[in-house]
């Protein structure tokens, strides 16, 4: 077994040797495939900036006098619509006052009517566990 390390330790040693000196090459390699590269791309893309640019520029100015234009148009829209929509929610309001007015004559009703019942129910309760409490007192007491 140790020798089979020896042996392994050695063949990997001397294949790192290799691998290292192999990805040294690579890399120089690629290095400047990439340095020759990026001087294309960067080029190709001041080119393109220009145009971009200058097709941005242009196309604001159209959208600008659109956007004017389509804003006229919607601002008209928008306070007729408001006038509409205001008219229908006072008569909305109007109906849902009366609706919650009627709703809290019966909920009250409701409430006062539960009320009743739980008060009984509380007081029906409380003599149940004061009872208790005094018959566990007793016991505790003596205990302690």
């Amino acid at each position: 077994m140790e020798e089979r390390w020896k042996v392994d330790k050695k063949w990997m040693e001397e294949r790192w040797k290799v691998d290292k000196k192999w990805m040294e090459e690579r890399w120089k390699v690629d290095k400047k495939w990439m340095d020759e590269r990026w001087k294309v791309d960067k080029k190709w893309m001041e080119e393109r900036w220009k145009v971009d640019k200058k097709w941005m520029v242009e196309r604001w100015k159209v959208d600008k006098k659109w956007m004017e234009e389509r804003w006229k148009v919607d601002k008209k829209w928008m306070e007729e619509r408001w006038k509409v929509d205001k008219k229908w929610m006072e008569e909305r309001w109007k109906v849902d006052k009366k609706w919650m007015e009627e709703r809290w004559k019966v909920d009250k009703k409701w409430m006062e009517e539960r009320w009743k019942v739980d008060k009984k129910w509380m007081e029906e309760r409380w003599k149940v566990d004061k009872k208790w409490m005094e018959e566990r007192w007793k016991v505790d007491k003596k205990w302690i």
